[in-house]
């Protein structure tokens, strides 16, 4: 899974806001996930210089000019850190992107439609883990075909 870390706060990041950058990076190196950084410059490096010391392989970004459109078409889940911007959000609704943004960074944006609020980082770990392995149980037979029988299972 790709995931996208979006950096939407200001130029230099509160505390929790360079733990949560951090922690992201780890979190998406531990699970094998590719990582998709907007904007590449910044605060978002946090992110990245975590993932990369975490052992993360596959790390890729959009320039700060990139349309939001990009992000929302290159990513599997996207992930807020500040507040949610609104052309992005509504592209991932539209792309049925899941959206997550964390309760202490998000801001005033807890009602925003298709926008899921979390309490912390440990708990966008755990969300990030239930949808990969929702990922996995449905992905279709690989031999195209459906086991017969009660003994299917080998």
């Amino acid at each position: 899974m790709r995931l996208a870390i979006l950096w939407t706060g200001g130029p230099e990041p509160p505390e929790p806001g360079r733990r949560a950058l951090e922690q992201a990076g780890r979190y998406a190196a531990a699970g094998g996930h590719a990582l998709l950084l907007h904007p590449p410059e910044g605060p978002s490096r946090l992110a990245g210089e975590s993932y990369r010391a975490a052992g993360g392989r596959d790390l890729a970004s959009l320039p700060r000019e990139a349309p939001p459109e990009a992000a929302a078409s290159r990513a599997d889940i996207l992930l807020f850190l500040g507040p949610p911007l609104a052309a992005l959000l509504a592209a991932a609704r539209e792309a049925g992107k899941p959206a997550y943004a964390l309760a202490p960074l998000a801001g005033p944006s807890a009602g925003a439609e298709g926008l899921r609020i979390l309490p912390g980082m440990e708990a966008f770990a755990r969300e990030l883990a239930r949808l990969v392995s929702r990922a996995i149980v449905s992905r279709p037979d690989p031999m195209g075909r459906r086991p017969r029988g009660r003994r299917h299972n080998s």
